[in-house]
């Protein structure tokens, strides 16, 4: 994969709503970029872990086409949203898990 999408901020809320700006680092246009956002459930006592793991994962694909040294705002909200618990929190993480590059 040639073409780079890096993100310049990236802001993820209490309910795990993600948002945050990716720049294309390419001199080709990037389309479909495919994120991979992951909600890691860590227990507030690791050694002695429930069995009910809220984390998930899911794939979200930025809408927009990104020209060549442009930018592209994204945002994602869960739905549902992601529980609220007393016995862990999340760690969210994003990347970039694929794209479209289109040379003209």
């Amino acid at each position: 994969m040639r073409g780079r999408a890096r993100f310049i901020v990236v802001v993820v809320g209490d309910d795990g709503a993600v948002s945050g700006v990716l720049a294309n680092t390419s001199g080709h246009r990037l389309r479909e970029v495919r994120l991979l956002i992951r909600y890691q459930w860590l227990w507030r006592d690791e050694f002695h872990p429930g069995s009910d793991s809220p984390g998930t994962a899911i794939y979200y694909v930025v809408p927009e086409e990104i020209p060549p040294g442009g930018t592209a705002s994204f945002s994602y909200r869960p739905d549902p949203p992601l529980p609220r618990r007393s016995d862990g929190t999340f760690q969210t993480a994003v990347e970039v898990a694929g794209l479209l590059e289109f040379s003209d």
